[in-house]
């Protein structure tokens, strides 16, 4: 069962093949519209293309480093790996935080454990899990960067200094691969704008190196089918909101008699990625054999990589108990099979 789907319209594809034919898939000036668009979405003010979420992240990481020095970056083991793994490979300190009950970031937690740590630069990176737009009880010293990871969600309301976005085919802004840095910060665009065209700055007939960089673009193929995606998003979120109403009503007259599970709400500006039902630690069997789905994410700390010895006694409990459900259709479980499990239960 596929969390979800790309699916692009007949106009999608004819825009896209139009420009296939001309030629002008590089970079170009659809990027530039791409990053206009989307300012009204992320609500900052500059807005910079990358070829990937995890390009924005590795930039931003170079940046905070090329400001602060090596930084303490405060985040979750539940989420995706390339922002860690770009922070620890640019020198940074992976700290890994607990989460709360709805698997977003324990800001207690985080507290206890800067307290504990070194008087490096900190940065903390929250991630907005299965699409929702912030995160309640936002706890913070006062001098922290806040980098965060909306790659589930194309409209966060928490406050960052930072925000970065994913286009991969699989979100709900969708193209073959891409991403966005979002940020109020000047200084950090220019850098930002440098650093993915190989640190080049064009002179009259050629171009000069002027600072590190990669190649981090956003190509217009790849902006084109992003700006068509925007303009269906509103549609989609839709679908989306009302299969997770459903899934709401599904699991307060099944789920919770028959198997004790908890669903994760979504707040007013979420973008409904995938919802989330936290099973029971006695019948999380039988949930998952109705909902056969991969869970996002494996814990980080306890991958082979990272090997991290952090406590985190939240995460650890609930992340076996994960479920998470497509919200792009609705998968109808088995109803026989439903009530047979609830025979054996009782």
């Amino acid at each position: 069962m596929k969390l979800f789907n790309s699916n692009f319209s007949a106009k999608e594809t004819m825009l896209a093949s139009k420009l296939i034919e001309s030629g002008d898939i590089g970079f170009g000036p659809l990027s530039s519209k791409l990053e206009k668009l989307f300012k009204n979405k992320s609500g900052k003010q500059y807005n910079v293309s990358t070829s990937s979420a995890s390009s924005a992240a590795f930039m931003i990481f170079e940046y905070l480093k090329s400001i602060h020095g090596p930084c303490d970056v405060y985040t979750p083991s539940i989420g995706f790996v390339s922002p860690a793994w770009a922070a620890q490979h640019l020198g940074h300190n992976i700290i890994f935080v607990d989460v709360d009950d709805n698997l977003l970031f324990d800001f207690d937690d985080y507290l206890y454990k800067r307290s504990n740590n070194s008087q490096n630069h900190s940065v903390v990176m929250p991630v907005l899990y299965g699409g929702v737009s912030q995160i309640p009880n936002l706890k913070l010293k006062g001098d922290e960067t806040l980098v965060v990871d909306s790659a589930h969600c194309v409209t966060p309301k928490i406050k960052s200094d930072f925000t970065f976005f994913s286009f991969h085919p699989y979100k709900p802004i969708c193209s073959s691969d891409g991403g966005m840095i979002s940020t109020d910060c000047k200084k950090a665009r220019d850098f930002f704008n440098c650093y993915r065209n190989f640190g080049r700055k064009n002179t009259k007939n050629s171009y000069d190196i002027v600072q590190s960089g990669f190649k981090f673009y956003m190509n217009d193929l790849n902006s084109c089918l992003a700006i068509e995606s925007l303009k269906t998003h509103a549609d989609r979120l839709k679908t989306r909101k009302h299969n997770f109403n459903l899934i709401k009503s599904r699991t307060a007259v099944f789920d919770d008699i028959l198997f004790n599970s908890r669903l994760i709400d979504h707040d007013e500006n979420s973008s409904y990625y995938f919802s989330t039902i936290i099973a029971d630690d006695n019948n999380r069997n039988k949930i998952k054999k109705l909902y056969p789905t991969s869970t996002h994410y494996p814990l980080l700390h306890k991958t082979k990589y990272f090997n991290s010895k952090a406590k985190l006694k939240n995460s650890e409990s609930i992340h076996k108990n994960i479920i998470n459900l497509p919200l792009y259709k609705i998968e109808e479980p088995p109803i026989i099979e439903m009530w047979a499990d609830s025979i054996m239960i009782n």
